[in-house]
């Protein structure tokens, strides 16, 4: 976790030295909540949620995102 944790900050010390974004694909959600800007969920190949990262954290509306939301250890 701690490189995890390490390699997110050079992420994002990268991207605002050089004022670009980042796509991220991951099933990683650790960092979820407090990095990114936007979020897309994908489901069998289709985008089924997009929103801020606080939209489609804290007020999922897709089954598929509640379902990867309650994966998350407590």
């Amino acid at each position: 976790m701690t490189i995890q944790a390490q390699i997110l900050e050079l992420m994002q010390e990268i991207q605002a030295r050089t004022e670009s974004a980042i796509i991220m694909i991951t099933m990683t959600w650790a960092w979820w909540p407090t990095w990114p800007t936007h979020v897309l969920v994908m489901y069998a190949g289709k985008a089924v949620e997009f929103g801020t990262g606080d939209e489609v954290f804290y007020n999922p509306l897709h089954p598929y995102t509640w379902g990867l939301l309650e994966s998350l250890p407590a």
